[in-house]
């Protein structure tokens, strides 16, 4: 079950019991990149056959102490001070990103993006970061012709940008989310206040946030859309498995 890793410990355990003493703790990452050289070198040392009161011997027990503080270093051993990192792919089956534009002559448009996917990323027990991509020709209002409208470059212009792409880079508070929006080629700094739930192998972040389509370069029919453009959203994440 553990694989090369405590295999490689223990060879260096049993041909140095009296120089270091057993070898205690559940290893941990054993695909860890940085373990690649402490392997081979440890197969190396190991096999070295014991010469006590010579060079090489001594040369060989100094090489075994400082392999073996270096798996620690390494963090081979679980001493409560690992940082894991654990993904969640959001599902576009159990999520949604809604939208809702103010006209100023006509009812209120609705719709929403089929498509996109994300990840959420969970540290030390709390959603740390979040980054998904919106595929714009997933865009519906359940009426072909504005649906075609509200695509041509009138409006998200979707030959030219194909996608809308946010990056959240900072939990400022438990309840507000700092990233990146890039829509329409413009890329701005946002702050969304978001509820955020971490349990069982689900991420769930849900929340609203108005944008102001100007700043977008979204610019035309002033006098009959209004400039604001509010988004919900709710996303769950699967914990990914492990690869």
């Amino acid at each position: 079950m553990w694989g090369p890793t405590i295999t490689v410990a223990v060879a260096i355990q049993r041909n140095s019991r009296s120089v270091m003493g057993p070898i205690k703790g559940p290893l941990l990452n054993r695909n860890d990149s940085r373990l690649t050289s402490l392997r081979q070198l440890a197969y190396v040392f190991a096999s070295i056959p014991k010469a006590p009161h010579t060079a090489t011997g001594l040369i060989r027990e100094f090489m075994i102490r400082l392999l073996l503080w270096l798996c620690l270093s390494t963090s081979l051993l679980a001493t409560g001070n690992i940082t894991q990192n654990i993904t969640h792919r959001i599902t576009t089956a159990n999520s949604e990103i809604q939208f809702e534009v103010k006209q100023f002559t006509k009812i209120d448009v609705k719709g929403e993006f089929k498509d996109f996917v994300g990840d959420i990323t969970i540290k030390d027990g709390r959603i740390d970061q979040i980054s998904g991509t919106i595929q714009v020709n997933s865009l519906t209002t359940r009426h072909k012709k504005r649906d075609q409208h509200l695509l041509s470059d009138d409006f998200l212009d979707v030959e030219s940008y194909p996608e809308i792409m946010f990056k959240g880079r900072q939990i400022t508070s438990p309840n507000r989310l700092t990233g990146e929006l890039s829509l329409r080629g413009v890329t701005q700094n946002i702050t969304l206040p978001v509820e955020m739930n971490e349990e069982n192998g689900f991420a769930q972040i849900k929340g609203q946030v108005t944008l102001n389509r100007f700043d977008y370069k979204i610019i035309k029919y002033r006098r009959m859309i209004a400039p604001s453009i509010n988004i919900r959203f709710q996303l769950l994440g699967v914990k990914a498995e492990e690869e």
